[in-house]
């Protein structure tokens, strides 16, 4: 029989990779676990693309912040959720860790059914964005989305906001609409690459970017409140630098009109 789900510890240590396995046997039979060092880690994940990756790191180990750039650079693998099992690390490395996309941090002393709720929530996020994928791709053979970007064209933007909005309003889910403008602070241009990525690297996989012309966009936050939008802000402020000058207007949704 297959196996439906497939954990990676990445770790140099035999005894945190023997400790993590023995918390993860409450896991369903189907489930697979596997253990990688650092020195095969790059390719091997490349490889078996597993779901949920456990990323040990101690003392502030520079190794494991280059090789989640690594993951997170590689089509293949972005999306793979990554849980840093953080083992005598500063804050300021975790937060570093947290810049460069882990989706959550585990840290001592760890409890074993802590563990194994933490990788089923990371299990579930890996499904939904294998959904987002196919919807994604879908969408984009009909012309709806920009298959590079990921993000709704200029000409349905606005019917896919009234969309979204409707629904939010319906459910009765507090979310936010923020309509962001990009501009370079001196006369230089954009380099939209990294625009795009700073943009889609700074949103959770429920919210979505829609275009409403060159370097203007609609973005909505699915429940969210307004103080999530000044998080999102300041992301975006460290991601594009000092040579960028960002305008954003932001409007709070309930079920109330709008």
């Amino acid at each position: 029989m297959g196996y439906n789900n497939t954990v990676a510890i990445i770790s140099n240590s035999e005894f945190t990779i023997q400790e993590l396995k023995s918390m993860l046997v409450l896991l369903r039979d189907v489930d697979k676990v596997e253990s990688i060092d650092y020195y095969d880690a790059e390719d091997t994940v490349k490889q078996t693309r597993p779901n949920v990756i456990i990323l040990h790191a101690t003392d502030n180990d520079k190794n494991c912040i280059k090789l989640l750039k690594k993951i997170r650079l590689n089509p293949k693998t972005k999306n793979i959720p990554v849980l840093l099992y953080a083992d005598y690390c500063s804050t300021d490395y975790i937060v570093e860790a947290f810049d460069n996309g882990i989706s959550d941090i585990i840290s001592t002393p760890l409890k074993d059914y802590e563990l194994v709720i933490r990788v089923i929530w990371a299990i579930q996020k890996n499904e939904m964005y294998s959904i987002k994928e196919t919807e994604d791709k879908f969408l984009s053979e009909l012309g709806i989305i920009d298959f590079k970007t990921g993000f709704y064209k200029e000409e349905f933007s606005l019917k896919f906001l009234e969309s979204v909005i409707t629904q939010a309003k319906t459910n009765r889910q507090k979310s936010c609409l923020i309509l962001i403008k990009i501009s370079p602070a001196i006369d230089v241009e954009i380099d939209k690459d990294a625009l795009c990525d700073a943009l889609r690297s700074s949103l959770r996989i429920n919210d979505t970017i829609a275009m409403k012309d060159e370097n203007t966009y609609y973005i909505f936050l699915s429940r969210a409140k307004l103080n999530g939008v000044y998080s999102i802000y300041e992301r975006l402020l460290s991601k594009l630098g000092s040579m960028t000058a960002i305008s954003a207007s932001v409007v709070e949704i309930q079920d109330e009109l709008f």
